[in-house]
């Protein structure tokens, strides 16, 4: 697998994904997110604890786990 920059395209659906952010690789989820300001949902990128990842540059889907 390789990285996708996000100027490229983003995830087609709510899913857990690499994400490249802040000079970091940070397991995450392209998810729903709430505007503070206006309560209106969003998509963004998010890292397992819900936080939003403000600088996201590159993702990619998780690889597959081995199955032995």
């Amino acid at each position: 697998m390789e990285w996708i920059k996000c100027s490229e395209r983003m995830p087609e659906e709510t899913q857990k994904l690499l994400v490249y952010s802040n000079g970091e690789v940070v397991a995450g989820f392209w998810n729903y997110v709430m505007s503070p300001i206006d309560y209106k949902k969003y998509r963004a990128f998010t890292d397992l604890g819900g936080r939003k990842l403000d600088i996201a540059t590159h993702w990619m889907p998780f690889p597959t786990p081995p199955t032995e």
